[in-house]
């Protein structure tokens, strides 16, 4: 204390600090929305995982139901055939008929190359350089054909649809079976102006020629 200081002095006040405001915790209710909302991404779908062994037998399944179909509808394409050919060919070979039209077909199947190559290069000789002295032994009238450029073609498709038919073993008529087993049992005829000359169809060899009855040519 000053001693020259009365006892009436005031002491000296000293300055009283502010009292810093403390800052108070607030509890927010659970479900208030924040002043910034957060944003959520949704996540990707898992895919989803189908097992081998399930994926396999699906395929199977798959394949064996397109089998099946197939063979079905091919069950069905041959009977709906077949009832076709019931009906339009009612007369079946049989017996003798058949023997012949297995043989004479083979015959002519196989012969079939020959024969072309035969006519292919064929220039009608004349008449009195082939004759012999016997008659030409022929069992059917066989095929019968005008010389011309279209020759080899035609005899070829004719071939093809005489054993095809002859081969079927069903026939619209009688006269229809017969009309196929004499074509089988002939030569194949080229008619070049008034001479025939017949070929065999086994062989394409010439077997036959005249302007009438047909001679053997030596």
């Amino acid at each position: 204390m000053n001693p020259h200081a009365s006892d009436d002095a005031v002491p000296e006040l000293l300055p009283t600090p502010t009292p810093t405001a403390t800052p108070q915790l607030r509890r927010v209710p659970v479900g208030t929305p924040l002043a910034t909302p957060i944003v959520r991404i949704p996540a990707p779908p898992l895919p989803i995982a189908v097992p081998q062994r399930a994926a396999r037998r699906l395929l199977v399944g798959i394949a064996v139901g397109s089998v099946a179909l197939v063979g079905a509808y091919a069950m069905y394409a041959r009977a709906a055939n077949r009832e076709a050919a019931l009906a339009q060919f009612p007369l079946v070979a049989d017996g003798s008929d058949e023997q012949t039209i297995e043989r004479e077909a083979g015959r002519w199947s196989a012969g079939k190359p020959k024969l072309l190559r035969a006519l292919a290069g064929f220039q009608a000789p004349a008449l009195e350089s082939l004759v012999g002295a016997g008659a030409c032994e022929l069992s059917g009238s066989g095929l019968r054909f005008a010389a011309s450029a279209d020759l080899v073609a035609e005899v070829s498709e004719s071939i093809d649809d005489v054993v095809s038919a002859a081969r079927r073993g069903r026939f619209v008529s009688i006269e229809a079976r017969d009309q196929i087993l004499d074509q089988l049992t002939g030569p194949v005829t080229v008619v070049a102006g008034a001479v025939s000359y017949a070929f065999e169809p086994a062989s394409g060899t010439l077997i036959c020629a005249g302007t009438g009855t047909l001679r053997a040519v030596e």
